[in-house]
C-alpha cells in the first residue's frame, strides 16, 4: 500500500515536471494596468486572440513578438495559432492595479475607489462603487482620454 502511494506520488511529480519542461503548462504574465510589455513567443504565429479584451489587449509586432497592454485588473488568457490553426502558445494574463495602493472609501452603504501613489490619490472607478459616482468618474476619464487622443493627432505647428 505504501509502495503504491509512493509510486503514485512520484509518477504525478514526474508528469508535472514533464509538462513544465515541455512548455505546455499555462504560465502567468503579470503587468499593471496602463502598462505595456513585450511578449516573445518561441514559435511563429499567424493569429492571436485575447479572452477578455477589456482586461488586456495585444498588438502584433512580428510573427514572434507582441505588445501586451494591461487595461483593467483581472485575469484573462491569450492564445496564438499558426497558419494551420495549431495552438502554438497559450498563457494567462493577469493585470494588477497600478503601482501604489488602491484605497476604497466606504460611506454608509456606498463606496468609492482610488489609486494612490506618491501622496496623490486619483479616482479609480471600480464595479461596486456608488452608481452615480462610478458613471461620472468613468465619463470624466473617457473625456480626458478623448482630449489626449485629439492632442496627439494635432500636427505640431511650431516653426522649425
Amino acid at each position: 500500500m505504501i509502495k503504491s502511494r509512493l509510486f503514485s506520488t512520484f509518477a504525478l511529480a514526474g508528469a508535472s515536471a514533464l509538462v513544465l519542461v515541455s512548455g505546455s503548462a499555462l504560465a502567468d504574465v503579470r503587468l499593471s494596468a496602463d502598462q505595456v510589455r513585450v511578449l516573445a513567443l518561441k514559435t511563429p504565429f499567424s493569429s492571436i486572440s485575447i479572452g477578455n479584451p477589456l482586461i488586456a489587449d495585444a498588438t502584433v509586432i512580428d510573427e514572434n513578438h507582441l505588445f501586451i497592454v494591461g487595461k483593467e485588473f483581472g485575469t484573462t488568457n491569450l492564445i496564438a495559432v499558426d497558419d494551420e490553426g495549431n495552438l502554438v502558445f497559450e498563457e494567462l494574463i493577469t493585470v494588477t492595479t497600478q503601482m501604489g495602493s488602491m484605497v476604497t472609501v466606504t460611506r454608509g452603504p456606498t463606496q468609492s475607489t482610488f489609486t494612490c501613489n506618491g501622496g496623490r490619490c486619483e479616482v479609480r472607478p471600480t464595479p461596486g462603487d456608488e452608481t452615480g459616482k462610478y458613471r461620472d468618474d468613468t465619463t470624466a476619464i473617457q473625456i480626458r482620454e478623448q482630449q489626449a487622443v485629439r492632442a496627439a493627432a494635432t500636427p505640431n505647428l511650431a516653426p522649425q
